[in-house]
C-alpha cells in the first residue's frame, strides 16, 4: 500500500474472492485462478475505487513488492 502524491491510496496483493470490486474499463474485469493479483487505487476520502482490477491467469497470481 502506497500514497501517490495527489493522497490516492494504491493497495496491491492477492484475492481468492470471485467478488473483489472491479472498476468498469479494468484490464481483467473477472476472477482467473484459484488466486488471482489485483490492483485497487483509491480517492484521497477512501470513499470509492478510482481504478480496480485482477491481475492473473488460471493458476495462483500475486503481486508482491
Amino acid at each position: 500500500m502506497l500514497e501517490s502524491a495527489s493522497g490516492q491510496i494504491v493497495v496491491a496483493g492477492y484475492s481468492k474472492s470471485p467478488d473483489l470490486q472491479v472498476t468498469l474499463g479494468s484490464s481483467q474485469t473477472i476472477h482467473g485462478g484459484a488466486k488471482d493479483g489485483f490492483i485497487s487505487i483509491l480517492d484521497p476520502s477512501l470513499s470509492s475505487f478510482q481504478q480496480s482490477s485482477y491481475l492473473g491467469g488460471t493458476l495462483d497470481d500475486d503481486i508482491v513488492q
